[in-house]
């Protein structure tokens, strides 16, 4: 079975929005339910959601098997309250 790279799979990265906007109402309820602006949670939660792809897409890239260190990275580039 040859390697497969999931960010070379443009069907994969085609579902990525739909894939992100189930879960974006959910973020955006966290954000709200723990304090951030309703002017400021919608624009957090689309930094999330765009922040973790990449983390996700930079694993999946790598030789890592754990994802861990690219979420972390990630999430320490967004201000969380």
């Amino acid at each position: 079975m040859p390697d497969l790279d999931l960010a070379d799979q443009p069907e994969l990265l085609a579902q990525a929005s739909m894939r992100i906007g189930k879960d974006n109402d959910r973020v955006l309820r966290h954000f709200s339910d723990g304090g951030v602006s309703a002017q400021a949670a919608p624009y957090l939660a689309l930094a999330f959601g765009t922040v973790t792809f990449a983390a996700w897409i930079r694993w999946a890239q790598s030789a890592d098997p754990n994802p861990e260190p690219y979420l972390a990275t990630a999430l320490k580039v967004l201000r969380l309250p």
